[in-house]
């Protein structure tokens, strides 16, 4: 695939002026797992502006007072009733299969938490306010080399056991070749540019792909969902986009000093040469 080229954008540039010749378009795909955050997510889906967007809420059963607060908001929004699997992955790429991903210039991934401090973490730079979606969407448009935003870029260093029974065939169905370290935005909240999408969706992925093992748990390893949290990433760096946040660069640099590695029973660190274990129970033993 090419690299994104982009001819003509929509621009907050010097003193905020508005480029009018063509408009993107967004797509805003929210999973409403947890009911009782609906008014949280509307009010912050009320902080996107300049730019027409498509919002597309997936839930896991019918609820007649979410449905009515979300169309109160945006009448044209289309709610769709998926299964229980695959997290908030698998509602994401059945939305994607069934639309018309050419319509879009961009998708913005959100979904709701049950950590709400995680949560909000997460969400800050992405929508928190009307400013903090303005300088996310500008970063976008105006850097065609950057392929996908979110709150923090993680580095992950390879060799687990997911990486060699779910990650790497994969991969090799998408041509990438099976890499020692990657990066990614933990937590599978971001905006993206579709051109990667569409690159993904080579594979046609089906509902039972995504079926966990018998007591996995959300962030458990293993399965599609956690591996594609990675994959958004590494199919970005591959075409030759870059992965990034909106930290301050020193910040930034600060965290690719660190890479992390994660096993079975245990996950490493590695902090400038020095490796720490960190096993289920959070005792660090130096390696």
């Amino acid at each position: 695939m090419q690299k994104p080229l982009i001819a003509s954008f929509l621009r907050w540039g010097g003193g905020h002026t508005r480029q009018n010749r063509v408009s993107k378009k967004l797509l805003v795909h929210f999973h409403l797992f947890y009911i009782d955050q609906t008014d949280f997510f509307i009010s912050k889906l009320q902080n996107i502006s300049g730019i027409n967007f498509d919002l597309y809420v997936t839930m896991i059963s019918k609820n007649s007072e979410a449905a009515q607060k979300i169309l109160s908001f945006k009448p044209d929004a289309k709610i769709i009733i998926v299964p229980n699997t695959g997290y908030d992955v698998y509602p994401f790429i059945y939305v994607l299969q069934n639309i018309n991903i050419d319509n879009y210039d961009y998708v913005l991934k959100i979904h709701t938490k049950h950590n709400i401090k995680d949560r909000n973490k997460i969400l800050k730079p992405l929508l928190w306010s009307k400013n903090n979606f303005r300088k996310l969407l500008n970063k976008m448009i105006n850097n065609e080399n950057i392929g996908i935003i979110g709150h923090k870029v993680q580095q992950i260093y390879g060799g687990s056991p997911e990486e060699n029974e779910v990650l790497n065939p994969l991969l090799e169905t998408l041509g990438i070749p099976a890499h020692k370290y990657h990066h990614f935005i933990p937590g599978t909240m971001f905006l993206i540019r579709t051109e990667l999408l569409k690159f993904l969706l080579q594979i046609e992925f089906q509902q039972e792909d995504f079926k966990s093992y018998e007591g996995c748990r959300t962030g458990d390893y293993g399965t599609l969902a956690h591996t594609l949290e990675r994959v958004f990433g590494i199919i970005t760096e591959y075409n030759g986009l870059k992965i990034t946040d909106m930290k301050h660069p020193i910040e930034r640099f600060l965290n690719k000093l660190i890479i992390t590695r994660n096993l079975p029973e245990y996950k490493l660190i590695n902090i400038l040469g020095l490796e720490l274990k960190i096993n289920r129970k959070f005792r660090f033993t130096k390696s």
